[in-house]
């Protein structure tokens, strides 16, 4: 009785921290796509209608702005509706190479839908769907062919 009850302890104790394990893999997932914004050192602003670049953003304070005002941590992974049209994108850049001296390089973009709250982030080959806050997508959307959110 006791070989039986200390057999079912281990393989309790061995599940919880094998589940533990992976929680904390799917935390730091988040966590890598989530730094994906904190590393940009230039975000391009590309119209839906010519792929054109509307505005950069470079500024280390305009590229913090530009993140708080996001509000990932209020972010839902969600579908987005079949029926929803590509808005603005906004592409990611960040230095490449170990000497801090190489070419920019995209590493990740962010687009968002039309007359929606939802939008799209895509990183190193992966996409995520996120229905967004309503501010969110308003602030987005301020990046316009005007030149810019303020």
């Amino acid at each position: 009785m006791k070989k039986t009850f200390l057999s079912f302890l281990l393989v309790m104790v061995s599940v919880s921290f094998t589940l533990a394990g992976c929680n904390t893999g799917d935390e730091n997932t988040n966590s890598d796509w989530k730094g994906e914004f904190t590393k940009a050192q230039k975000i391009d602003v590309v119209s839906p209608d010519s792929s054109d670049v509307i505005m950069t953003i470079s500024e280390d304070a305009e590229i913090e702005n530009f993140i708080e005002s996001l509000k990932i941590d209020d972010w839902n992974v969600a579908d987005i509706p079949s029926d929803a049209n590509k808005g603005i994108a906004f592409k990611m850049y960040q230095e490449v190479g170990a000497s801090g001296e190489g070419d920019l390089e995209e590493v990740a973009t962010m687009t968002t839908f039309k007359d929606t709250s939802y939008i799209e982030f895509s990183f190193q080959g992966f996409s995520f769907n996120f229905k967004v806050p309503e501010e969110v997508i308003e602030y987005l959307n301020g990046y316009s062919e005007s030149g810019g959110n303020s």
